[in-house]
């Protein structure tokens, strides 16, 4: 979402009062580091939250980024998928990009096509695959207003795609009352709350997706809220709802759904299990295929981690663990998990770096002593060896290097650090 500008917006549709607002916004789509992003604004009734929206989208479209709008209402909140209908008409032409399955999927869905009622993975799959293909084209800004109001169907979609924007060319902007009832927002203040250590508020907004010991049925929000009701819980002193919780996920099939989920029901296991065991399971956590394409959820499992080996007096595994934690959550714009990651990182006696200078190229000094040995055909084990860090610790980090590069693969290490010395050089 870099096309959003700040500087341009039509005067018109300046708000007096909210620069400052306006700017957060503004930045937080634009920061180069943070490639698909979703926010969600929460007010209280009559504060200006829509007159916000409209200034946002109108400086969006204004520097070419294509708005799709949608709006909960109450008379509809009742009827399946009608948010989504209405975010998506814009693009009911469009929807022959899909294959079969999920066109025919979402046709249903939406009510422009005639089936039994589609699966809810297969429908949050289609419109997911939709908005990436359309941007491929033109960059979208998804714009939701009265999140509470929206159907529970169309919130849970919402929710599907605003955690898998990661990497893409589509913004999310949502906007939700104070103390409103959603699944959506409850999911996002508890993620707040967390990162700000306000561990009681985490886990009353956690209960609300979810009551420990339980994963709400037909609310597939519940399952990426499974750990935020874990450690919010475990931070409280409350052990036990902590580790009914854990429990009930293991008894689910959510670890059989995908690696992501089992990535989570591992780390809650952890969460609830004390000594080497605890370690254990996260080291399992961290070892199955490819954490690093969730990487806010792998980041927060490493810190976990980390604090765990740190208490554990494995002290050069622990800071291994935080530092790599720390990297990411800078590298996404998390501050509040961030400023957590280096407290921890502090404690285990190691100073926490600096951010690293945004933009494409922004390597720390370990990133570019990595890609460096990697770029002369050296193998992760190689360059384990030399640096004295687990060959799993090399791929992870070559993981984060790549897309700061702007590249795919190992082959095209060389030439990308060729020109990043030019551009340093200049």
């Amino acid at each position: 979402m870099n096309d959003l500008d700040s500087t341009v917006c039509p005067a018109s549709t300046r708000l007096v009062g909210r620069d400052g607002d306006l700017a957060f916004i503004q930045s937080f789509f634009g920061n180069s580091e943070v490639q698909g992003a979703a926010l969600l604004l929460l007010g209280e009734v009559g504060v200006g939250k829509t007159a916000v929206l409209d200034v946002v989208a109108k400086g969006a479209m204004h520097n070419g980024v294509r708005v799709l709008r949608v709006a909960g209402v109450q008379f509809e909140a009742d009827i399946s998928y009608a948010g989504l209908n209405q975010l998506l008409v814009p693009l009911f032409e469009d929807f022959d990009v899909l294959d079969n399955p999920h066109r025919d999927a979402l046709r249903v869905a939406v009510g422009i096509g005639i089936g039994p009622a589609p699966d809810r993975l297969l429908t949050s799959t289609a419109v997911l695959l939709l908005l990436r293909l359309i941007s491929v084209r033109t960059p979208l800004l998804i714009v939701v207003d009265d999140l509470p109001w929206l159907d529970r169907a169309t919130s849970a979609v919402l929710g599907f795609v605003a955690r898998r924007l990661v990497g893409s060319r589509i913004g999310l902007l949502a906007a939700a009352r104070e103390g409103a009832e959603s699944f959506f927002a409850s999911h996002a203040r508890a993620l707040a709350a967390l990162g700000g250590g306000d561990y009681e508020s985490a886990y009353q907004h956690a209960r609300a997706l979810s009551p420990p010991g339980t994963l709400a049925p037909y609310v597939p929000i519940a399952m990426w809220g499974t750990m935020d009701l874990v450690e919010a819980a475990v931070r409280t002193g409350r052990d036990k709802e902590a580790a009914n919780h854990a429990a009930a996920m293991r008894a689910s099939a959510m670890a059989e759904l995908s690696p992501r989920l089992e990535l989570l029901v591992l780390a809650c296991e952890a969460l609830t299990t004390s000594g080497e065991e605890s370690a254990a399971l996260f080291e399992r956590a961290l070892s199955l295929p490819g954490p690093e394409r969730w990487p806010f959820d792998a980041a927060r499992v490493r810190l976990f981690h980390g604090q765990r080996l740190r208490r554990l007096r494995a002290t050069t595994e622990a800071r291994e663990q935080l530092s790599l934690a720390l990297e990411v959550f800078q590298r996404l714009g998390a501050k509040p998990w961030a400023t957590r990651a280096a407290a921890e990182l502090r404690a285990s006696g190691q100073s926490a770096p600096t951010a690293p200078r945004p933009g494409a190229g922004a390597l720390t000094a370990q990133e570019l002593q990595i890609a460096t040995l990697a770029a002369t055909g050296l193998a992760n084990k190689q360059i384990a060896e030399r640096l004295f860090l687990s060959h799993r610790t090399i791929g992870t980090h070559l993981y984060q290097i790549y897309p700061k590069l702007g590249i795919t693969s190992r082959a095209a290490l060389r030439d990308a650090l060729s020109g990043l010395d030019i551009d340093q050089d200049g």
